[in-house]
């Protein structure tokens, strides 16, 4: 029993030897309101996205916010987390700079990040790999806000506070008509977002969904790795 006692002392001090207690919550704002509200289904799209005559082999939407409306709720680390992912996806997976859509801070508003997904949507095809990853802030409501029947829906938060529920990214997910498809989420509650695999049937081989925490926890960033803790490990 002391032995044990020890071991976990140790494991302890070793964990805070390398992730010192500077770290910042990925909660975003509105966490369990009533008022969380979908954005206008209509949204203006500010971003700029090259459309093409032929769809791709490998392509990716890599989110990561730091700079949100405001100066409370800023975040660190994210946009680190999606540079460090584009690094590992051209070197190391063989995919092309000019397919990968690299949306952060002011352009990674609710807007954007949807015509980013029609984007991933008209350039894929079935032999296509997919890459979807979000760094930032994830919230949670206290009824349905997307109409999927789940009493508490979760969210990712674009940098303009437009809320993005797990029902509608879901939906989105499921117009991607593509073999193999990773869905990253590095967000607090982002467990939510295992409705894309349990309601719209992206389970299978070379479909995956991985997310930093369940749908009722909370994500971290630390300056000792300057990365998200999941985007990290």
């Amino acid at each position: 029993m002391k032995l044990t006692k020890v071991l976990l002392v140790f494991v302890l001090l070793l964990t805070l030897s390398i992730f010192p207690m500077t770290t910042e919550l990925r909660g975003g704002p509105g966490v369990n309101l009533m008022e969380n509200r979908n954005p206008s289904l209509n949204p203006t799209v500010q971003f700029s996205l090259k459309s093409t005559s032929f769809q791709k082999d490998k392509i990716a939407l890599l989110v990561g916010i730091n700079d949100y409306q405001g100066e409370q709720n800023d975040l660190r680390y994210c946009v680190n987390d999606v540079l460090d992912l584009k690094q590992a996806l051209i070197q190391k997976y063989g995919f092309s700079e000019g397919d990968i859509i690299l949306l952060t801070d002011g352009n990674a508003t609710y807007a954007n990040i949807i015509s980013s997904l029609d984007w991933l949507k008209e350039n894929s095809n079935q032999g296509s790999t997919v890459v979807f990853y979000f760094s930032g802030h994830g919230s949670r409501s206290s009824s349905d806000r997307d109409g999927d029947g789940e009493k508490i829906d979760e969210c990712i938060v674009a940098s303009d506070f437009g809320f993005l529920w797990d029902g509608v990214l879901a939906a989105k997910f499921k117009e991607i008509n593509a073999s193999r498809i990773w869905l990253g989420f590095d967000s607090c509650y982002s467990g939510g977002m295992v409705d894309a695999d349990q309601d719209l049937g992206l389970k299978g081989v070379g479909k995956l969904n991985t997310m930093a925490c369940k749908a009722n926890q909370l994500s971290g960033e630390s300056s000792s790795v300057e990365n998200g803790f999941f985007t990290y490990l």
